[in-house]
């Protein structure tokens, strides 16, 4: 496994947690789910690389600026 690859399992197991956290809070669409996946990829991306970096910044009142 290359460097590149530990740090795509670590995002994308960092993000799946962030998602199915909101999802049981929430109930999330689908729909709403993808875009919110795409989104915390860009954060992760940008250096909020825990779930609870990201959690903050997703919270409730950015979830519903974005989705409505």
């Amino acid at each position: 496994m290359t460097p590149s690859d530990s740090e795509d399992e670590k995002r994308s197991a960092t993000i799946a947690a962030v998602l199915g956290d909101l999802f049981d809070r929430t109930g999330l669409d689908s729909q709403t789910l993808e875009a919110t996946a795409q989104l915390m990829a860009h954060l992760y991306k940008n250096g909020h690389r825990s779930a609870d970096q990201l959690k903050a910044a997703l919270s409730p009142a950015t979830l519903e600026a974005c989705f409505g």
